[in-house]
């Protein structure tokens, strides 16, 4: 019986303590700590979303961003190989322009230095009078012992002193001032 005494004893004491009570309220803490944790987990899910759309907002920003940048710099390398095109083209217009003047320089260059040697060797060959006058001396001695050379310029032989053409005189002596001698062609003085 002592058990059973000492059994109630403790029930007495238990049920002084209002288990019940606690064990309710315990009950009541646990669900609202259950709903708390669900509210959170709820937030939580709501913030991954909202991080999720921000980063895909950032990306699209960027990605925009980016875009622009591209499509600007397309536009600007456009204008800018058209620049070059322009460029290249009044380049090739002026180097052929300026390789043909060039060309023509050294040609009538290339033409009077043969005429000067072809002058110089007739000069070395001895001098033959022929009674036909066929043959004609290219250069002639003047009586000043200076030797010019002849341009010839609508059928009527000219002496060429430098860029300068001077009539010959009938005794093969330098005459009057006739005009000037530019690129292989005699230029006529204005009377």
């Amino acid at each position: 019986m002592i058990i059973m005494t000492e059994f109630i004893n403790i029930i007495d004491k238990l049920n002084a303590l209002n288990i019940k009570e606690e064990f309710s309220s315990l009950i009541n803490k646990m669900n609202e700590l259950t709903v708390t944790n669900n509210n959170l987990s709820k937030q939580m899910e709501t913030m991954k979303q909202e991080l999720e759309e921000l980063t895909t907002f950032k990306k699209n920003s960027i990605f925009g961003k980016l875009d622009k940048q591209v499509i600007e710099q397309k536009n600007q390398i456009a204008i800018l190989e058209q620049q070059l095109a322009h460029y290249k083209s009044n380049t090739e217009t002026y180097s052929k322009k300026k390789n043909t003047e060039d060309t023509i320089i050294k040609l009538n260059n290339d033409i009077l230095e043969r005429d000067r040697y072809i002058a110089i060797l007739e000069d070395k060959v001895p001098k033959e009078k022929n009674n036909n006058n066929n043959k004609e001396n290219t250069t002639e001695e003047v009586t000043d012992e200076i030797e010019y050379e002849i341009v010839i310029h609508k059928k009527k032989k000219l002496y060429l002193d430098g860029k300068k053409v001077y009539k010959i005189n009938k005794d093969n002596s330098k005459g009057d001032y006739y005009g000037r001698y530019k690129n292989g062609e005699v230029i006529r003085k204005e009377d």
